[in-house]
């Protein structure tokens, strides 16, 4: 019962790619950040023909211990493909 609830959910993750150690510009708008990875990187660099549909700038997550902020991870882009075999 609990996979055929979750199949909507895991068809959307098929789409998805996490990019970590992308330098990005935190103030890149999603529509700017979309078209340069469309054009510089996968068309441009990498001579690829797919395409992202969506880009969301992921903040890193930080701990706090006291009054040091200790970044856990480099900060990610999550890109979405039009279809899984994109990705």
């Amino acid at each position: 019962m609990e996979t055929l609830a979750d199949a909507p959910k895991q068809k959307e993750r098929k789409l998805k790619l996490r990019l970590i150690g992308f330098e990005a510009k935190e103030s890149e708008i999603e529509n700017k950040l979309v078209q340069r990875f469309n054009t510089e990187l996968l068309q441009g660099q990498m001579k690829l023909r797919v395409k992202v549909v969506v880009a969301t700038w992921q903040q890193p997550m930080t701990l706090r211990a006291s009054t040091l902020t200790i970044s856990a991870r480099p900060s990610a882009v999550l890109l979405k493909f039009a279809t899984s075999e994109d990705r």
